[in-house]
């Protein structure tokens, strides 16, 4: 039985019982209510009853008080004629005091049958009230029970859409699947076939779909622009990848597009205009962006200073002068291999200039391979009397085979000597100490400047 069947026989088991419980309450004096406990009477028939039981009592007090008027009255005849028999008057006597007795008892009897009776009809008055307080109850369970029903039949139509969300999320999902088993086969050939599945060659615009998942499009656009459209991310599914190049050496553009809202590193689309530039796209559905990366393999057609031949890669090393080739190997040059190490001494908590002292001023631990070159500085306040010296030590040993400093009245500084022993190179975890070994005999120099100057090696 659904719920909706069981509301609608409650509300029709409140609305027998809501007239019943009517017909108890306004029924006329005669008449008796059948229930399923058995027949009860209308409040008006209770009453009723009530009153006519008043009415008996009320006539059987009269008639005791006519019988002892009666009896009062032969006795005052009992009295006369036995005025000569004082025995026949003292019973009469007698029987006239039992009859005065007999009528207060009769007296008092009807008194509490009259309170009685008064009780009885406050009791009738609080069942009508309690009836009809029973038939406002009854109403408001019959209207609880039509909202009830009401609230049934709106879960019934939220199931019903619930179910209709189900299956579309159902049907969603099977084509989400249907769109990962393809994404899942494009990345297995991409796996086995190593860089690429499929190397699609195109000259003419085309629409990037499901099945070229993982494929390189190499795109001739030598008798016009042409344009690569990407499907949308939301058809695609997650984890879309392609590459597109150009291979023409025409000055015509070949335009790889995004479709609908989706955007490629945030913008509608992007162009390819020299040849061998390459860009490989990878989208992501949840989003709806492609992100493109510009592949370095484009940049060896040369016109940077790098060139391909076969195997052999070829680095024109006055063209990138970031580069050099030394022991055998192509690296960064000085210039871009900087580590350099600044130093301070002389200066204040506030950095205002203080004296020199003889001290060590810094210290710290080296995080990588290399090797000191030199050192600059600069000093504010000149050294008078005697230079101003400074020393820098790798694990306790001076580097230097002759100390830098700042000559006598000189802001600038004269570089030292490095040692040639290898106590100039270093290693991961050396420790560097920075210190002043003089300081100038009549002033003091101040605020001084000291960078040691290495490498990464």
């Amino acid at each position: 039985m659904s719920m909706q069947t069981d509301l609608q026989a409650a509300v029709d088991k409140a609305q027998a019982a809501s007239g019943k419980l009517h017909d108890v309450v306004n029924g006329d004096a005669a008449s008796t209510v059948v229930t399923e406990s058995g027949p009860v009477k209308t409040v008006a028939k209770a009453v009723a009853d009530i009153e006519a039981d008043i009415n008996a009592s009320r006539a059987e007090l009269d008639q005791k008080v006519l019988d002892t008027a009666a009896s009062a009255g032969a006795a005052s005849i009992s009295a006369t004629s036995a005025a000569g028999s004082s025995t026949a008057a003292a019973i009469s006597a007698g029987t006239a005091v039992t009859s005065e007795t007999n009528t207060a008892t009769s007296a008092n009897a009807a008194s509490t049958s009259e309170t009685n009776a008064a009780t009885s009809e406050t009791n009738a008055a609080a069942s009508a009230s309690a009836a009809a307080t029973s038939e406002t109850n009854a109403g408001t369970s019959a209207t609880n029970a039509a909202t009830s029903e009401t609230s049934a039949a709106t879960s019934a139509t939220n199931a019903a859409t619930s179910e209709t969300s189900a299956a579309a999320s159902a049907s969603s999902a099977g084509t989400s699947a249907s769109n990962a088993a393809a994404s899942e086969t494009a990345a297995a050939a991409h796996a086995a076939g190593g860089l690429y599945s499929t190397v699609q060659e195109k000259s003419a615009a085309y629409t990037f779909v499901v099945l070229d998942q993982g494929d390189l499009f190499k795109v001739d656009a030598a008798s016009g622009p042409l344009t690569i459209t990407l499907t949308a991310l939301a058809t695609l599914g997650e984890d879309s990848r392609l590459a597109v190049q150009k291979t023409d050496t025409s000055a015509n553009a070949v335009t790889v597009t995004a479709s609908g809202a989706d955007t490629i590193n945030g913008a509608a689309s992007i162009t390819l205009n020299d040849q061998w530039e390459l860009y490989e796209f990878v989208g992501d559905a949840s989003t709806g962006k492609w992100t493109a990366h510009e592949k370095a393999a484009s940049n060896l057609a040369g016109g940077d200073g790098i060139s391909k031949s076969g195997s052999v890669i070829s680095v024109d090393l006055a063209v990138n002068a970031g580069l050099e080739f030394s022991a055998g190997k192509l690296k960064a040059s000085a210039s871009i291999r900087a580590m350099d190490m600044p130093f301070n001494a002389g200066f204040g908590p506030d950095y205002n200039g203080e004296n020199l002292a003889v001290q060590t001023y810094a210290e710290l631990v080296l995080s990588r391979p290399g090797r000191f070159t030199g050192e600059v500085g600069y000093i504010d306040t000149v050294a008078t009397g005697s230079a101003a010296i400074f020393d820098v030590l790798k694990n306790g040993t001076s580097i230097y085979a002759a100390l830098p400093q700042f000559a006598v009245s000189t802001n600038t500084l004269t570089a030292g000597i490095l040692n040639t022993d290898g106590t100039g190179d270093f290693i991961a975890g050396d420790r560097v100490t920075f210190k002043c070994t003089q300081v100038g005999a009549t002033v003091a120099g101040q605020k001084a400047r000291f960078t040691v100057l290495a490498e990464y090696i």
